[in-house]
């Protein structure tokens, strides 16, 4: 989210717009895609750097508007308090970061032809960062005054509710991705550039993730297009559909009776392209054991694979098991 010098929004994209693809190949072909990782610990796929030379060079006079910048979220803390402010677990995400500082990084923002002075202050999650003010509290319905406290990235607070802090500890977050990470107590960047480092929510803490794509969101996808009368069946006992769904597949043995299913690949940040969506070697001639509840343990087991590939990613570069 970009802010003119009176603090309004002149620009926004979410982290899957791709009109930076050209200024994206550009930093890869030139080698900056690699500094920018081995400082910020992200690819330049679905940060910030690509989409601010793609606005300099299509969208000049927004460029030449720039006075602030922040992560969507921060978006929420300024609408609520006034405050340009971001924490290091959002602000990482930006791939403008440096990580081992946990602050912005001087390198970076100059290839992008930025003055510091255009960041948000880093505050830790937490922190107070001011007061709903009259105006917020008039659009909102919150009483002004109320506190505003910074909070922190989806997947570090996830790891946070989950007890998952300590150096070395292993959690998988799950949604509609799946995020498979480790808890560090420096940062640690994947020399081979396949998972991606961020800050964690705790002062001086850090964590490395693999992103298991759209690991979920198969399984609903699953549901909603071939689960009709499971649908049907949970709504008249008054459970969820998972349930009816998980009790088929704990029918099938290990393996799924043959059946695989192939969605999210493995993490590689540096290329990291899927193969198409599919659900093979299904036994025609065998209907009873090779039909849905195989498809839906196979979409359970695939994601399963995922999680141990990152984690075999994980082993080897921390050298731990």
């Amino acid at each position: 989210m970009l802010y003119d010098d009176d603090g309004k929004e002149i620009w926004a994209c979410p982290n899957v717009d791709s009109r930076a693809t050209k200024e994206a190949a550009s930093l890869i072909s030139s080698g900056a895609a690699k500094k920018i990782f081995r400082e910020g610990g992200d690819w330049v796929s679905i940060t910030a750097p690509p989409r601010f030379l793609w606005i300099r060079k299509n969208q000049p006079e927004v460029f030449r508007r720039i006075r602030h910048m922040g992560m969507l979220s921060d978006w929420i803390l300024y609408r609520l308090s006034g405050r340009f402010v971001t924490d290091p677990s959002i602000g990482s995400s930006s791939g403008m970061f440096d990580l081992k500082r946990r602050g912005w990084s001087r390198r970076t923002a100059e290839l992008c032809e930025l003055d510091l002075g255009v960041f948000p202050e880093v505050k830790e999650p937490g922190s107070n960062v001011g007061e709903v003010t009259k105006q917020a509290a008039e659009e909102t319905g919150l009483r002004a005054g109320t506190p505003v406290v910074l909070g922190g990235a989806d997947t570090q607070l996830g790891l946070i509710g989950m007890g998952a802090s300590k150096r070395g500890e292993v959690a998988t977050v799950g949604g509609s991705f799946w995020q498979t990470t480790v808890g560090l107590d420096a940062p640690i960047i994947d020399a081979k550039m396949r998972l991606r480092s961020l800050c964690h929510a705790f002062p001086g803490k850090w964590m490395m993730e693999g992103i298991g794509f759209y690991s979920g969101l198969t399984l609903r996808w699953f549901r909603d297009g071939f689960c009709q009368s499971e649908m049907e069946v949970a709504k008249r006992r008054g459970i969820d559909p998972y349930v009816l769904m998980e009790e088929l597949a704990s029918t099938v043995p290990p393996g799924s009776n043959g059946v695989m299913g192939i969605f999210g690949n493995v993490m590689d940040s540096k290329r990291w392209v899927h193969a198409s969506p599919s659900l093979i070697q299904f036994r025609i001639g065998d209907p009873a054991n090779s039909g849905k509840k195989e498809a839906i343990r196979a979409i359970q087991e695939s994601a399963a694979y995922v999680v141990l590939g990152h984690l075999r990613i994980i082993e080897s570069i921390t050298g731990r098991r």
